[in-house]
């Protein structure tokens, strides 16, 4: 089966790709980030791809009754 109609369909498939989704976003604001401010440095971008990560993953992990 296509991946692409998995996705649209309602129910976790749905909800892990868009989970996927917004780490993707976290991981490419961290980049603009680095590259718009010279003094953002590694540990910065570290810091804040695991705090915003970290929030993304926690309402996941609630949803799957995990947390």
């Amino acid at each position: 089966m296509d991946a692409g109609k998995i996705v649209k369909r309602r129910g976790l498939v749905h909800e892990a790709h868009a989970i996927i989704q917004r780490l993707y976003a976290v991981k490419s604001l961290a980049e603009q980030r680095a590259e718009e401010d010279e003094s953002f440095t590694f540990d910065d971008c570290k810091a804040l791809r695991l705090e915003k990560a970290k929030m993304v993953l926690d309402k996941f992990k609630q949803r799957l009754g995990l947390a």
